[in-house]
């Protein structure tokens, strides 16, 4: 499953669950090949908040050590740890919020898309 966090038609961020893809193919299961422009490894330190931004392009999170916590301006707040995935796509209005909380920095993988950013849902 991955967390999509993308921008309502009311410039709000929102999240919303969505299935991994998978389709059979040469005796496995994969989802399509996705461009991507780059590959980043972060890691930021117990305590860090972001206080509100947008990302600066579509881009799958992989979340890989830590725990961090993406607040909305409605006070949602969904946690992120090792083996979640995020969709990041509110690329406008206010954006979110991420504070990395636990015992352990949070160390995570961005994948920049090479696609523009998808439409509202």
């Amino acid at each position: 499953m991955i967390t999509r966090n993308y921008t309502d038609t009311d410039g709000k961020s929102c999240f919303a669950d969505l299935p991994l893809p998978f389709v059979w193919e040469e005796g496995g299961e994969r989802i399509p090949l996705q461009r991507a422009t780059g590959i980043r490894f972060h890691r930021w330190p117990v305590g860090r908040f972001l206080d509100w931004h947008n990302p600066r392009r579509r881009q799958y999170v992989i979340i890989l050590a830590g725990h961090a916590e993406v607040g909305l301006e409605d006070g949602t707040v969904h946690g992120l740890g090792p083996g979640d995935i995020a969709l990041e796509e509110d690329l406008t209005g206010r954006g979110h919020t991420t504070h990395v909380v636990g015992d352990h920095p949070f160390l995570f993988v961005t994948v920049s898309l090479e696609e523009a950013a998808q439409g509202n849902t």
